[in-house]
């Protein structure tokens, strides 16, 4: 502290100098600061500049507010808890709705098809006594059979999202995270499963109900890597690149809803239900995108970060509002 002193840094707990997450422009003399390069930050105004520029008037003013809050009585109206915002979702809500409708489809066709069996058993049989009593008993009749496996994959997707959900709810509620369910993709009809903010960043999470052995299996040759995503021996690498257009998604969303230089890093998480996992496995990436399973999910979301409640509350409300609930 004693060099950012030196530049002319004025003492402050909202002005302070970190490692940027995100590239930023100097406000004193313009220069482009790439992620990474360390730079003085300025919390409440949300301005950086370079460690060697000079303080400015704001960074005084800043200090100055600073002080006289430390040395005033704390409001209690002012100093509760971050606003939450009200409407987080319901997990797995639209696969569910997707599923009713269906199977009700589906029940109303196969009850109209015995019916009609039915309705056409008893016209033989009254046209025709003898012949349509004996047609009757030996032709098997129409009965309501299970559900097919496209109707039924949307209650198993929706069971998957609730008990993510579930987990998710808790972390929030235990750390003070801030977690939005099944999110509407602005201009389509996909959805996004959850979003968990976090001190580290934004997590976009994929709730997958797969059975069987989740693995990273490198299929390329000697000279060259090629790692794919196996689940039960099927390559289900393509699973990837559907978390990272959520990804892409949450990003844009946030640089139009969030009105600061500085953004929280937006990461993806492909999160499998009910799978196999080797013994002391660990999560793992492919395509930048995290593979893990719920408990290791919510360890993932625990790592820690520089981003307080307030501020993951603000950017909470602000995906709430972009992104409507599906």
């Amino acid at each position: 502290m004693s060099d950012a002193g030196a530049a002319g840094q004025v003492p402050s707990a909202s002005v302070r100098v970190m490692r940027l997450r995100y590239r930023g422009v100097c406000e004193v003399c313009g220069a482009q600061l790439p992620a990474g390069a360390t730079a003085v930050y300025d919390r409440e105004r949300r301005k950086v500049r370079c460690v060697e520029c000079p303080a400015t008037e704001n960074d005084v003013e800043t200090a100055v507010r600073g002080i006289e809050a430390a040395t005033e009585a704390p409001d209690p109206a002012e100093s509760g808890p971050p606003v939450v915002p009200a409407a987080t979702g319901m997990a797995g809500g639209s696969a569910q709705r997707i599923y009713e409708r269906r199977s009700a489809r589906d029940r109303a066709r196969q009850e109209a098809r015995v019916a009609g069996a039915r309705a056409r058993r008893e016209k033989a049989k009254a046209e025709h006594p003898i012949l349509g009593r004996i047609a009757s008993a030996i032709v098997p009749k129409e009965v309501i059979g299970p559900e097919p496996q496209h109707i039924t994959a949307w209650k198993t997707g929706a069971e998957g999202e609730q008990r993510v959900g579930a987990r998710l709810d808790d972390w929030a509620a235990a750390e003070g995270g801030i977690v939005l369910h099944d999110r509407r993709k602005p201009g389509s009809k996909a959805n996004i499963d959850h979003i968990a903010v976090a001190a580290s960043g934004i997590y976009v999470i994929d709730a997958k109900r797969y059975e069987g052995k989740v693995e990273a299996v490198d299929v390329g040759g000697w000279f060259r890597t090629d790692i794919r995503l196996k689940v039960a021996g099927r390559d289900r690498t393509k699973l990837t690149g559907g978390v990272g257009e959520q990804v892409a998604t949450v990003a844009s969303v946030l640089a139009g809803a969030w009105p600061h230089e500085v953004r929280p890093s937006v990461y993806g998480v492909l999160c499998f239900i009910d799978s196999l996992w080797a013994w002391r496995a660990r999560p793992f990436e492919v395509n930048d995108v995290i593979v893990a399973w719920p408990a290791a999910t919510v360890e993932i979301l625990e790592r820690p970060g520089s981003w307080t409640p307030a501020e993951m509350a603000e950017v909470g409300s602000a995906l709430a509002a972009a992104l409507r609930s599906a």
